[in-house]
Protein backbone atom coordinates (compact mmCIF):
# COMPACT_ATOMS: atom_id res chain seq x y z
CA UNK A 1 0.00 0.00 0.00
CA UNK A 2 1.72 3.56 -0.89
CA UNK A 3 1.95 5.78 1.86
CA UNK A 4 -0.60 8.97 1.32
CA UNK A 5 1.27 11.34 3.66
CA UNK A 6 4.10 13.80 2.52
CA UNK A 7 6.94 13.24 4.71
CA UNK A 8 9.46 16.49 5.18
CA UNK A 9 12.88 16.16 3.70
CA UNK A 10 15.30 16.97 6.41
CA UNK A 11 17.40 19.83 6.10
CA UNK A 12 15.18 21.85 3.85
CA UNK A 13 12.52 23.96 6.28
CA UNK A 14 12.77 27.81 6.53
CA UNK A 15 10.83 29.90 9.09
CA UNK A 16 9.84 33.28 8.34
CA UNK A 17 8.10 35.99 10.79
CA UNK A 18 5.65 38.25 8.78
CA UNK A 19 4.68 41.56 9.46
CA UNK A 20 2.24 42.30 7.03
CA UNK A 21 0.69 39.88 3.79
CA UNK A 22 3.44 38.70 2.29
CA UNK A 23 3.48 36.73 -1.14
CA UNK A 24 5.54 33.32 -1.07
CA UNK A 25 7.32 31.77 -3.70
CA UNK A 26 8.85 28.57 -3.26
CA UNK A 27 11.16 27.03 -5.39
CA UNK A 28 12.55 23.35 -5.32
CA UNK A 29 15.04 21.96 -7.73
CA UNK A 30 16.17 18.56 -6.81
CA UNK A 31 16.92 15.25 -8.84
CA UNK A 32 15.43 11.53 -8.24
CA UNK A 33 16.45 8.63 -9.31
CA UNK A 34 14.15 5.85 -9.99
CA UNK A 35 14.92 2.02 -7.95
CA UNK A 36 12.20 0.49 -9.45
CA UNK A 37 10.17 0.36 -12.49
CA UNK A 38 7.46 2.99 -13.19
CA UNK A 39 6.82 4.70 -10.39
CA UNK A 40 4.90 8.22 -8.96
CA UNK A 41 6.72 10.86 -7.24
CA UNK A 42 5.11 13.53 -5.42
CA UNK A 43 6.89 17.18 -4.58
CA UNK A 44 4.67 19.73 -2.31
CA UNK A 45 5.89 22.33 -0.07
CA UNK A 46 4.24 22.35 3.51
CA UNK A 47 3.63 25.43 5.40
CA UNK A 48 2.84 24.35 9.65
CA UNK A 49 2.59 21.15 8.21
CA UNK A 50 -0.01 21.48 5.47
CA UNK A 51 0.35 21.23 1.79
CA UNK A 52 0.28 24.11 -0.48
CA UNK A 53 -1.30 22.57 -3.56
CA UNK A 54 -2.78 25.28 -6.40
CA UNK A 55 -3.78 28.22 -4.22
CA UNK A 56 -5.14 26.40 -1.16
CA UNK A 57 -3.58 24.93 1.83
CA UNK A 58 -4.96 21.36 2.78
CA UNK A 59 -3.92 19.01 5.69
CA UNK A 60 -1.49 16.08 5.22
CA UNK A 61 -3.36 13.78 5.21
CA UNK A 62 -6.42 11.57 3.41
CA UNK A 63 -8.89 14.73 4.20
CA UNK A 64 -7.26 16.37 1.97
CA UNK A 65 -9.85 14.96 -0.92
CA UNK A 66 -12.45 17.21 0.43
CA UNK A 67 -10.79 20.15 -0.50
CA UNK A 68 -11.94 20.44 -3.93
CA UNK A 69 -8.67 19.61 -5.66
CA UNK A 70 -9.51 15.93 -7.01
CA UNK A 71 -12.16 13.42 -6.01
CA UNK A 72 -9.10 10.67 -4.45
CA UNK A 73 -5.44 11.54 -2.92
CA UNK A 74 -3.97 10.57 -6.66
CA UNK A 75 -5.81 13.53 -8.59
CA UNK A 76 -5.10 15.86 -5.79
CA UNK A 77 -1.54 15.06 -5.20
CA UNK A 78 -0.64 15.13 -8.98
CA UNK A 79 -1.48 19.01 -9.08
CA UNK A 80 1.64 20.93 -9.89
CA UNK A 81 3.74 18.50 -8.20
CA UNK A 82 4.09 14.95 -9.86
CA UNK A 83 6.91 13.51 -11.77
CA UNK A 84 7.00 9.79 -13.23
CA UNK A 85 10.17 7.67 -14.27
CA UNK A 86 9.63 4.55 -16.13
CA UNK A 87 13.50 3.86 -16.30
CA UNK A 88 15.08 2.33 -13.76
CA UNK A 89 18.57 4.00 -11.89
CA UNK A 90 17.72 7.29 -14.10
CA UNK A 91 18.46 10.44 -12.13
CA UNK A 92 15.67 13.02 -13.22
CA UNK A 93 15.65 16.89 -12.35
CA UNK A 94 12.73 18.28 -10.97
CA UNK A 95 11.32 21.54 -10.29
CA UNK A 96 8.79 22.44 -8.30
CA UNK A 97 7.23 26.26 -8.05
CA UNK A 98 4.57 27.14 -5.03
CA UNK A 99 2.70 30.38 -3.82
CA UNK A 100 0.81 31.35 -1.67
CA UNK A 101 -0.24 34.49 -0.07
CA UNK A 102 0.04 34.73 3.75
CA UNK A 103 -1.32 37.39 6.51
CA UNK A 104 1.02 38.43 9.14
CA UNK A 105 2.65 35.54 11.42
CA UNK A 106 5.20 32.94 11.91
CA UNK A 107 5.72 30.30 9.37
CA UNK A 108 7.54 26.89 8.61
CA UNK A 109 7.82 25.53 5.43
CA UNK A 110 9.33 22.40 4.20
CA UNK A 111 9.60 20.15 1.57
CA UNK A 112 7.21 17.17 1.23
CA UNK A 113 8.08 13.83 -0.72
CA UNK A 114 5.89 11.35 -1.22
CA UNK A 115 6.17 8.23 -3.01
CA UNK A 116 4.50 5.27 -4.83
CA UNK A 117 6.06 2.39 -2.61
CA UNK A 118 9.35 4.27 -1.36
CA UNK A 119 11.21 3.21 -4.54
CA UNK A 120 12.81 6.93 -5.39
CA UNK A 121 15.89 8.37 -3.98
CA UNK A 122 15.58 12.35 -3.73
CA UNK A 123 18.40 14.00 -3.61
CA UNK A 124 20.54 17.08 -4.18
CA UNK A 125 18.25 19.60 -3.61
CA UNK A 126 18.11 23.76 -3.13
CA UNK A 127 15.00 25.63 -1.67
CA UNK A 128 14.78 29.21 -2.33
CA UNK A 129 12.24 31.38 -1.03
CA UNK A 130 11.35 34.66 -2.54
CA UNK A 131 9.05 37.13 -0.21
CA UNK A 132 6.94 40.03 -1.69
CA UNK A 133 5.16 43.02 0.32
CA UNK A 134 3.04 45.21 -1.26
CA UNK A 135 2.58 49.07 -0.90
CA UNK A 136 -1.30 48.50 0.02
CA UNK A 137 -0.75 46.09 2.99
CA UNK A 138 -4.48 45.74 2.59
CA UNK A 139 -4.82 43.53 -0.18
CA UNK A 140 -6.95 40.44 0.40
CA UNK A 141 -5.84 38.93 -3.03
CA UNK A 142 -3.44 39.05 -5.42
CA UNK A 143 -4.85 37.67 -8.89
CA UNK A 144 -6.09 34.57 -7.99
CA UNK A 145 -3.90 33.95 -4.28
CA UNK A 146 -6.75 34.83 -1.94
CA UNK A 147 -4.89 35.76 1.97
CA UNK A 148 -4.94 32.97 3.71
CA UNK A 149 -4.36 32.21 7.38
CA UNK A 150 -3.09 28.91 8.57
CA UNK A 151 -5.15 27.29 11.56
CA UNK A 152 -2.20 25.95 13.65
CA UNK A 153 -4.20 23.18 13.96
CA UNK A 154 -5.19 22.02 11.00
CA UNK A 155 -4.67 18.23 10.50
Amino acid sequence: MPNTVFTAVPNMDEAFHVIQNTLFKITVQARIINQAGGVDHFLQVLVNGNLVIGNKVVPNNEKRVNFGLGSDIWSVDVTGGYFYSANLLLGMPITRVSFIYLSPGTYRFDVGTRCAYNKVSFGNAIVTFELTQFEDEHLQSIGSYHLLSIPQNYN
